[in-house]
């Protein structure tokens, strides 16, 4: 395989929730499993100015 992946919802009519869908799929069809949000750090209002 020669590791290309192509979106497949980017068009006219996409909307932001049909995009991250298939963000989400491109990720799985890189990696081979699903993104896992749980593991997503939180770091709102933390930031070092």
């Amino acid at each position: 395989q020669n590791q290309l992946f192509i979106s497949e919802s980017y068009d006219a009519t996409s909307h932001f929730e049909t995009t991250c869908l298939d963000v989400l799929d491109i990720y799985r069809r890189g990696t081979g499993e699903d993104f896992d949000f749980s593991k997503v750090k939180h770091n709102l209002g933390d930031e070092d100015m």
